[in-house]
């Protein structure tokens, strides 16, 4: 019996041996290498990558779009508080003039009231408990309270400009970044697979003469794009050697006297709508994240994406999904 026991230990020392040694073995043996991605695999991975980029190109145009509004607005209240401090000096003085004319005419309650009041509402308020305001003073510090005020508030929105400025300038940072890292990402896979594009690395484009129907300001705005094919895409670009999609049709309309902030949804958004039925030249096609000029014929001239230049095309091709279309004015 006790033989028996000595061999089922041993057998089972054995197995733990054996279970040791084996998990020893597959713990040390190296790692298969993940195999290498295919080209169709690598092909995804650059398109998904692109579009991205197109977002986020979008955005930065959006952001870099939003700040230019902030700067305006901020040089405004420049001005307007400008022109309001100067309006205050000039009721501070009538104020001051009338409690001097008091303290010369013996009225000392006017004049201690505005030598101790320390804010022109709590002169104000002495002034009304001593009832010896005549109606013109005291129409001038109501005046002068009025404009304290707008200048106040003048002020209170240029600091919270400041602030958005500083926002939008830390958003805009980061999306360039972005951009810039999705980019190399990019490029590092189009030169190491060389497929990305491969159907037109050798397709050129040359500038064209418009020789359509369109006139007036379509006219001028169509012939820029044009002139424009063969230029290389280049995100956040508006001419006049490279574009982006908004950049090309802001820089067409610009030749024509028209303005339109740098950014697809917002030029989209900015015009009247047209039924793709009715579409022509100098319109605009608005796609997910992309814009392109109409041109006539069911083409659009547009800058494609990176790696690409300005090019004409079907309109259904320019984009996936078209949402539709814009006439400038």
């Amino acid at each position: 019996m006790s033989s028996e026991r000595a061999s089922v230990r041993t057998l089972h020392l054995l197995g733990l041996g054996l279970v040791a040694i084996l998990t020893v073995a597959l713990a040390t043996r190296p790692a298969v290498a993940a195999p290498p991605p295919t080209a169709a695999q690598a092909e995804r991975t650059v398109l998904n990558l692109q579009h991205k980029m197109e977002a986020a190109t979008e955005a930065y145009n959006q952001s870099r779009d939003a700040l230019d509004a902030s700067a305006q607005r901020q040089q405004q209240y420049r001005v307007d508080s400008a022109a309001l401090l100067k309006r205050v000096d000039a009721s501070s003085a009538r104020v001051a003039d009338f409690a001097a004319a008091a303290y010369q005419g013996g009225n000392m309650s006017m004049f201690t009231a505005v030598m101790t009041s320390g804010s022109p509402q709590t002169f104000i308020d002495q002034m009304s408990t001593l009832e010896i305001l005549n109606a013109g003073e005291r129409v001038e510090l109501d005046r002068l309270l009025l404009v304290q005020k707008q200048l106040a508030d003048k002020q209170a929105k240029l600091n919270a400009e400041r602030v958005l400025q500083a926002r939008e300038l830390k958003s805009l940072t980061d999306r360039k970044k972005q951009i810039e890292a999705d980019l190399a990402k990019w490029t590092a896979l189009q030169d190491r697979y060389g497929f990305a594009r491969a159907s037109r690395s050798g397709d050129r484009v040359s500038p064209e003469i418009y020789a359509g129907p369109a006139s007036g300001a379509a006219r001028l705005a169509v012939s820029f794009a044009y002139a424009q094919m063969g230029k290389p895409y280049s995100w956040g670009a508006d001419g006049p050697g490279a574009y982006d999609c908004s950049g090309l049709t802001m820089a067409a309309w610009r030749a024509a006297g028209v303005s339109m902030p740098h950014s697809a949804k917002a030029q989209y958004h900015a015009f009247g709508k047209v039924a793709l039925s009715d579409l022509a030249p100098g319109d605009l096609v608005y796609y997910p994240g992309h814009i392109a000029l109409y041109v006539g014929d069911g083409m659009v001239i547009h800058a494609p994406t990176t790696g690409d230049v300005v090019r004409k095309v079907p309109y259904q091709q320019a984009g996936s999904n078209v949402i539709g279309a814009a006439r400038p004015s």
